[in-house]
């Protein structure tokens, strides 16, 4: 199977909150289960993984997200071999494609998260509630370009018609992880959120 396919093979083999409990300790807290964030220092449980929804979020830091992205953060790793990782666990076997075509997939990928990168920034200087929540937590606005800090308005699908409108195919919108297939309707992943990026040395 090529990586798209097993991308919606490990959402439905793979249990976040039974990966998340290997890792650090989870407690239950009503339908949903909490932890002390492993992405930075609290002392108050603010980590809350869902079950139902299979995302986690923390309310303290921000970070969230489903389980590539947890094991992304985690490990340390870009999305491409995050995605080998838990195809392994799944006991799922992903095509090799040549290198040529590996590289013109992966300037895609860079390609959308770029705009939904520019996205994300416009978003956040649309709403207030959003800037009110982060000079509350006196982010300040230089802080706010340093770190290009953005949000995912709770909309549906505003991002996944954007990049449709750029000329990016279903599959490979799905693959880049910003939107995600839910009930047969493509949907954006992240509604009504603060969006921290995070860069590798390569960009």
């Amino acid at each position: 199977m090529n990586l798209s396919q097993a991308v919606e093979e490990i959402r439905d083999r793979i249990d976040i909150v039974e990966y998340i409990s290997e890792h650090i300790e989870l407690k239950r807290a009503g339908s949903n289960y909490k932890a002390l964030c492993p992405f930075h220092s609290e002392k108050t449980p603010s980590f809350v993984v869902s079950p139902s929804k299979q995302i986690f979020h923390c309310f303290g830091c921000g970070v969230g997200g489903d389980l590539i992205s947890f094991v992304m953060r985690y490990e340390g790793l870009e999305f491409v071999d995050a995605v080998k990782m838990l195809a392994q666990r799944a006991g799922l076997k992903i095509q090799e494609e040549g290198p040529d075509r590996g590289r013109s997939k992966k300037l895609r990928l860079l390609e959308m998260h770029k705009i939904a990168l520019e996205y994300f920034r416009k978003q956040l200087f649309n709403s207030q509630k959003a800037l009110d929540y982060l000079r509350e937590r006196q982010i300040e606005e230089d802080s706010i370009e340093a770190f290009q800090l953005g949000y995912a308005p709770y909309g549906k699908r505003a991002l996944f018609e954007l990049l449709r409108k750029k000329g990016f195919e279903v599959e490979e919108i799905i693959l880049s992880g910003l939107c995600k297939k839910t009930d047969g309707e493509v949907i954006d992943t992240f509604r009504d959120r603060l969006m921290f990026p995070l860069f590798s040395s390569r960009g």
